[in-house]
């Protein structure tokens, strides 16, 4: 009979010098008990969510080493205060067990929440800069309930800058994902109006369920607040990877990342497309999807052929599924494609 799980990894090798690049997804991925079997079973991960506790704990009064401990049922998914700190601890965990085994990004880049990970990744932003980051930023989001959400829909920009909806404000363009792909954001009636024009057309329409127009106008009511609170406590620098922006869609140096950066981080579109692009540009050839489910491997993808590049995308944890091997199968299949790996 076949064993539970195989240790063997295969796949096509690319050649030339190649350069990793870790994706941070955002928004939209999580699960109850994701993350759970990865901290439980691999040693680095959980050291890491240690250190990831003792920062974001007092910050956020509740403790994500005690939540990936307990029954995920009562997991409190409904609140973006509780989804994005746990985001955080999974995806710092699993860079962290990566860098265990030898497996260091070139760059990093990540999808609205996940520029924080992306930023803690490269260096350019500390732990406790990091985690302070994503207590403040999701427990002033949380104000946000209820005044509209947020939908990835098949459209272009272009297309999607032309609609009713979005001419009249009801809407924003949240993301563009790729040249076929935005994330839209607004009044719930605005998203069922564009959900009933692109059911029509058999194009794709996804509802994010977040209960929350993020990257729309209704962030406006926490800038003050969110400037006042992160002002002179953060420190950034240069990394030791390459940071790409997705607020900018391009290479900036981490001595950006200053208190107005994070506003702009979840006030303005996500430049998703340009990120890739200019990763791509600079030479990436592996994608390494850094989240709890395989969010933006359709975008990517999308990207990929733009550029008619020949590249590797690999998803790292995926929905419902045991994430305890993720790890050691992700630094396997970087080896076995040709990225670098520190032995």
């Amino acid at each position: 009979p076949a064993a539970k799980t195989s240790r063997v990894v295969a796949g096509d090798r690319l050649g030339g010098a190649l350069r990793t690049a870790f994706v941070y997804s955002g928004n939209g991925g999580h699960w109850p008990g994701m993350g759970q079997a990865l901290f439980a079973s691999d040693r680095h991960a959980a050291e890491a969510l240690d250190v990831i506790d003792a920062a974001m704990a007092p910050l956020l009064g509740w403790s994500p080493r005690a939540a990936f401990a307990s029954d995920p049922s009562g997991w409190d998914l409904a609140r973006i205060d509780v989804i994005q700190p746990l985001l955080f601890a999974v995806q710092a965990g699993l860079t962290r067990a990566l860098a265990a085994r030898g497996v260091i990004p070139d760059m990093t880049f990540g999808h609205s929440i996940g520029e924080v990970a992306a930023a803690f990744a490269c260096g350019a932003l500390s732990l406790d800069e990091a985690a302070l980051v994503v207590a403040t930023r999701s427990m002033l989001q949380r104000e946000s309930h209820g005044q509209g959400d947020m939908a990835v829909a098949q459209l272009s920009e272009k297309d999607a800058l032309a609609l009713p909806e979005v001419q009249s404000g009801d809407l924003e363009l949240a993301a563009v994902n790729s040249s076929r792909y935005v994330t839209l954001t607004g009044k719930a009636h605005a998203l069922d109006a564009v959900r009933a024009a692109l059911k029509k057309r058999r194009a794709v329409f996804r509802p994010l369920n977040l209960h929350h127009p993020f990257h729309s106008q209704a962030m406006e009511m926490i800038r003050d607040r969110l400037l006042e609170r992160l002002t002179g406590k953060l420190h950034p620098h240069p990394g030791h990877a390459a940071f790409l922006s997705t607020v900018h869609g391009q290479a900036c140096p981490g001595s950006v990342l200053d208190a107005d950066y994070w506003f702009s981080n979840l006030r303005k579109p996500v430049r998703f497309r340009e990120a890739v692009l200019a990763a791509l540009d600079s030479g990436a050839r592996i994608f390494v999807e850094i989240g709890p489910d395989a969010l933006l491997q359709p975008f990517l993808k999308n990207c990929f052929q733009e550029r008619s590049t020949t590249t590797v995308s690999l998803p790292s944890i995926l929905r419902g599924q045991n994430d305890a091997r993720v790890a050691d199968t992700l630094w396997r299949k970087v080896h076995v494609h040709g990225g670098r790996v520190d032995l």
